[in-house]
């Protein structure tokens, strides 16, 4: 994969990742313009894990949340074979149960899509140093429910009967259980995830390979 040089300084080697192409575009076209950074764009995961295999790329910026991504599998795969470049992700705000899992797997940058991009080329910088970046306000959001997300055996089973679309009488039935006791377990763990209601929940611990 050839690189375009466009000053004396070698510029960073960059990969992006996303099937919104105009705002891949438009970042590409702003850090090529400051000369630090030679930027490919590409919509397909395997161009990235191959480009990551041989070793192509100092940095990987990509939208873990676009079409055709399989969540924390795929963000797996990513870092499996990201042993020298360093991974930042492209996302919407990010539930503090996701963001967590994220920089657990080894992502060291979160960049919300609606961050300013006079900013985006010191935040990439920060993170090829090898420091992490996560938003103020994500990393305040991820502090505050650390400390209550994870979920017991008790409550994993009844989420994971919930997702596969069981009502609670036949989740308190299986499980020997009363509905009300159902019922809690799922407030306790909609608590936990940080999720609205059930459907929310079974979400989030898809994400999260939870369930």
């Amino acid at each position: 994969m050839d690189f375009a040089l466009h000053h004396t300084t070698t510029p960073h080697r960059m990969m992006i990742l996303a099937d919104h192409m105009l705002l891949a575009e438009s970042i590409a076209l702003l850090l090529e313009g400051s000369q630090r950074f030679s930027v490919k764009i590409t919509s397909d995961l395997n161009d990235a894990l191959v480009a990551l295999a041989g070793d192509e790329i100092d940095l990987l910026l990509f939208d873990w949340q676009m079409h055709g991504m399989a969540g924390m599998s795929d963000v797996a795969k990513v870092m499996d074979l990201a042993t020298d470049a360093k991974v930042a992700v492209l996302s919407e705000k990010l539930e503090a149960p996701t963001l967590q899992a994220l920089l657990g797997a080894g992502v060291t940058g979160i960049i919300e899509k609606d961050m300013s991009l006079s900013a985006l080329d010191s935040v990439l910088e920060l993170v090829l140093s090898g420091q992490s970046f996560v938003p103020v306000r994500t990393a305040t959001s991820a502090a505050t429910s650390t400390e209550k997300r994870s979920l017991n055996d008790i409550e994993l089973s009844v989420l994971t009967r919930a997702a596969d679309g069981q009502k609670n009488k036949e989740i308190a039935g299986n499980l020997g259980l009363s509905e009300v006791s159902i019922k809690m377990h799922m407030r306790n763990i909609c608590s936990k995830l940080g999720a609205k209601n059930r459907a929310h929940a079974a979400v989030i611990s898809r994400e999260l390979g939870l369930i």
